[in-house]
């Protein structure tokens, strides 16, 4: 994309791209880009047009993992909620857990660094970190970004006294699993203000995707509550409803 390969061209090392939470959801991006693809056809679905917006998408993420140069990128964020059992009532509540950035789910395995920054005092806590330079919550200053700098062209080896972790065959599988709970559990509280009938179609595509590895869906299924369980059933029957009426009314045309 030419997002950075202009800058790359002219021979910057850095490129700093404020903010990425427009190419998801704002004027041109994914959402919007879906939505009027959805419109223009003939059945008003979004089915066929997801697979333009994760076309483009997954260009966008290629287009920055693939430059040359340093990429530094910012993302708005927005409450995060989960749903919870209460022990005591046995009844399932909302609990905000923080917050989480505008972008389509996953976003954050992209970078090596994940700053969470509070506007007012720049004070930054790191929820994701390769390099190990973020133990605990620092003010972001000049001294930042060298200290980012040093450790890229470094390429130190381990401390001695550091001893590698063991590989866990299963830690992959694991982070595959707990990303697709969380995409299902943001499409049944449908953070991204989608109409109910492309909910119900993403929840029903990704429901049939991980339905082919019966391993895997057993272990996505576990970690779901009765309440999301039904909620998903819910929804895939309601999109197998609307792909019959489209169907029908083909047929009739």
């Amino acid at each position: 994309m030419r997002l950075c390969g202009l800058p790359e061209a002219a021979g910057y090392d850095v490129i700093v791209i404020d903010s990425i939470t427009h190419e998801w959801n704002g004027s041109g991006g994914v959402l919007e880009i879906v939505d009027n693809i959805a419109k223009a056809s003939r059945s008003g679905s979004s089915y066929n047009a997801w697979n333009e917006g994760t076309r483009r998408h997954r260009a966008f993420i290629d287009a920055m993992l693939q430059s040359s140069a340093h990429i530094i990128a910012t993302m708005r964020t927005k409450a995060a909620y989960v749903q919870e059992k209460n022990e005591k009532s046995g009844r399932t509540e909302i609990k905000k857990v923080g917050m989480a950035p505008e972008q389509r789910d996953g976003m954050e395995y992209e970078f090596t660094i994940l700053l969470d920054i509070v506007n007012d005092s720049n004070i930054a806590s790191a929820s994701k970190d390769r390099t190990g330079l973020f133990s605990s919550p620092n003010r972001i200053t000049e001294k930042t970004g060298s200290v980012i700098r040093d450790w890229l062209e470094s390429g130190a080896e381990p401390a001695p006294n550091e001893t590698p972790k063991p590989v866990d065959p299963h830690a992959e599988n694991r982070e595959k699993r707990d990303k697709v709970i969380r995409t299902f559990k943001a499409l049944l509280r449908n953070d991204d203000d989608q109409p109910e009938e492309t909910v119900n179609e993403r929840i029903y595509t990704g429901h049939d995707r991980i339905s082919k590895d019966a391993e895997f869906y057993d272990a996505v299924w576990s970690q779901l509550d009765s309440t999301e369980r039904a909620a998903i059933k819910a929804s895939i029957d309601a999109h197998k409803k609307t792909l019959e009426t489209v169907n029908a009314t083909g047929r009739a045309a």
